[in-house]
């Protein structure tokens, strides 16, 4: 059996350049994943993102990440004395659940590292999806008891808006990735990182031949349905000539909504049933952690109240 703890303490690695996530075939471009991680909270049973790391990185033959930080902040009012100790114990007793929660996966993943290591979730993280290249992380932000860090609007948030990588979320009401995905819907606000959401989306949509939908909101009232279908065609046209749309291999839809964004969203994800939502996120504020809870922020709301996961993508 291959040992549980692949790196109890960070090593420092040079990061390798990061290849694009997707590559061009017959069918157009699809989805190219080498390194997917799984962030897992052994406090939380929920295995949402587990499940949905490792089914796409045997999917694509890629190696399975699977890391768990012990937050070291969890003991910073003990006594410096019993902080080791307790730290040990910790864990110890997290490498037990994780090989609990991973031995199911070891007969179909035959690429997997296990990194267990204590300090500061959001730096260590951080510090992996570098040195390991990741393409994506994948995490759930459900767990409402245990370690906190996971709630989403902290750790979770600050996360998809500072690793470097595509974050796969899964809100507090997500239900889990199907096997075959069959609608994707695409938000955009014409800015770079919807820009680069749409590349991701439409190769998602080429690998997985899932419907595709691209969702422009405005503000404001809606207007007549003649100048909504000018709208529609104006965004379809920009979309064509800005992403590798290839009609014969990626039918796509394009919708113009107006009011606020969030609402639209998930108005729209629900009522076509969408089984993954693809968007685009602005980078951490320049503050850090202070700026990133945003409670009005559109993807706080989308991810907090999502009916699927939610992939997010930022411009670097």
């Amino acid at each position: 059996m291959m040992p549980i703890i692949a790196m109890a303490a960070r090593k420092s690695k040079a990061p390798a350049s990061r290849p694009p996530l997707n590559r061009r075939s017959r069918r157009g471009l699809v989805l190219s994943l080498k390194h997917v991680m799984a962030a897992v909270d052994v406090e939380n049973p929920s295995t949402q993102a587990l499940e949905a790391a490792a089914r796409l990185a045997e999917r694509f033959g890629a190696t399975l990440h699977v890391v768990h930080v012990v937050p070291h902040e969890k003991w910073i009012l003990t006594e410096a004395s019993k902080r080791d100790a307790l730290r040990e114990s910790a864990m110890a007793k997290a490498a037990i659940v994780l090989e609990k929660r991973v031995a199911p996966l070891r007969a179909t993943n035959k690429k997997l590292v296990i990194h267990l290591v204590g300090g500061d979730v959001i730096t260590e993280v951080e510090e992996l999806v570098r040195a390991e290249t990741i393409d994506l992380l994948a995490l759930e932000s459900s767990g409402r008891t245990g370690v906190d860090q996971f709630l989403l609007g902290s750790v979770a948030e600050e996360l998809f808006r500072s690793v470097a990588c595509a974050v796969m979320t899964f809100g507090p009401k997500a239900k889990p990735l199907p096997e075959k995905i069959q609608a994707i819907l695409c938000p955009t606000d014409l800015s770079a990182a919807s820009r680069l959401a749409g590349d991701l989306a439409v190769s998602f949509a080429v690998t997985k031949k899932a419907r595709l939908v691209f969702l422009h909101v405005r503000p404001g009232r809606s207007e007549s349905p003649k100048n909504r279908a000018e709208r529609s065609e104006r965004l379809e046209k920009r979309l064509l000539l800005e992403l590798p749309l290839e009609q014969k291999c990626c039918p796509a839809e394009f919708a113009v909504e107006y009011g606020s964004p969030s609402a639209r969203i998930m108005q729209t994800a629900i009522g076509r049933r969408m089984d993954l939502i693809i968007m685009g996120v602005k980078q951490a504020g320049p503050f850090g952690r202070a700026t990133t809870h945003i409670p009005w922020a559109t993807a706080y709301h989308v991810v907090t109240e999502a009916p699927c996961p939610v992939i997010t993508v930022r411009a670097h």
